[in-house]
């Protein structure tokens, strides 16, 4: 009778054994999927907060350059006002330091264009293209003027005609900066 109570005795030692481990188990089991679930939670936190602060960097560096073009087209159109406003009818009325003001103006002109791309690019890759549109407009406005003046023999626009053109930038401006702000603060 000893022999069986003990056969029996061991047999509730095993399935408190076997009990335990499965809880054991068990408890690893659920102790790890909750582990692996917090963890890509966590994952898909940081890989958010990295691309919003990419987003927010080429937003910054973009449009501190998209402003850096502004001015130097504004700074063009202003210097063709000045000058028509003034009375001068062609570039070459103008004394050297008028000419050499102009030809400054128009080389910061273009190198802002130059460094527009890289703005356009950056405006490209955070999904921003509407400002990229609004760019050309302005662009079309300048380029035109700029072209016409810088021709040979060419003459400036009457001052109405470069004040109505320099109304039609600021309102790309202020477009472009009400788009900027409008993603913004999408991304917070």
């Amino acid at each position: 009778m000893a022999y069986t109570q003990t056969v029996i005795s061991n047999g509730k030692d095993i399935y408190e054994i076997i009990d335990t481990i499965v809880k054991i188990g068990l408890g690893a089991l659920i102790g790890g999927i909750f582990s692996f679930i917090t963890l890509k939670s966590n994952q898909k936190h940081e890989v958010s907060k990295e691309k919003r602060a990419y987003k927010i960097k080429n937003l910054d560096s973009a449009s501190i350059i998209l402003e850096e073009y502004f001015k130097a087209s504004y700074n063009l159109m202003n210097c063709y006002y000045g000058y028509s406003t003034s009375n001068y009818k062609k570039p070459s009325e103008l004394d050297k330091v008028g000419t050499d003001r102009l030809l400054d103006l128009d080389k910061k002109y273009l190198e802002s264009i130059n460094r527009a791309q890289e703005s356009i690019s950056k405006f490209n890759i955070i999904n921003l293209h509407n400002i990229n549109t609004l760019i050309e407009s302005h662009d079309i406005i300048v380029i035109k003027e700029r072209n016409q003046i810088m021709a040979k023999n060419a003459t400036f626009p009457n001052f109405s005609d470069i004040d109505n053109k320099m109304d039609e930038m600021v309102k790309i401006k202020k477009r472009c900066h009400f788009e900027i702000n409008q993603y913004f603060e999408k991304l917070e």
